[in-house]
């Protein structure tokens, strides 16, 4: 795949890819993530898909050079991406209420909840400072004090 430089776009660099946003909140915004084999493949499909759809387009296109676009190659508006988030989570079951935060809210308290480490989940989220990620996703989840509990005893009983 080509570098990509835009906001939506990727920038593939072996497994990882760089996503840039022009409207960063900070430098940590722009960050480098590993990809799994399943995502690579994946995404190793779309020239194929946004060339037919170039073919499909043809006048119409306008070459913005972004990974993912419309069926004319502009990026997606974010009205557009709503309304299909909206569509997908129906159709998966979801609330109504589920939103792309609450989806990024659910990874980084399903990824804490599972004992991954704060600084990674941080750095993933593209927090400048763990401090934010504490505040906002490590609220208490059923079943968090009783796990506390079972691990301070062998701890106060000097068992540990």
């Amino acid at each position: 795949m080509p570098a990509r430089d835009e906001f939506g776009a990727a920038e593939k660099e072996s497994n990882s890819a760089i996503f840039k946003s022009s409207a960063s909140a900070n430098p940590t915004s722009r960050r480098t993530l590993p990809l799994t084999e399943e995502l690579l493949g994946v995404l190793s499909q779309q020239p194929k898909r946004q060339l037919e759809m170039r073919l499909k387009a043809g006048k119409l296109w306008t070459d913005h050079d972004f990974i993912f676009t419309d069926a004319t190659g502009a990026p997606y508006s974010q009205w557009t991406l709503r309304s299909d988030f909206k569509l997908i989570s129906k159709a998966a079951g979801l609330p109504e209420h589920f939103s792309p935060k609450t989806t990024r809210h659910t990874m980084a308290t399903v990824l804490i909840a599972d004992k991954v480490p704060v600084k990674a989940v941080s750095e993933r989220l593209g927090h400048s400072k763990v401090r934010t990620t504490l505040q906002a996703y490590t609220h208490v989840l059923p079943g968090m004090q009783a796990d506390v509990s079972e691990r301070i005893e062998p701890i106060l009983k000097g068992k540990k």
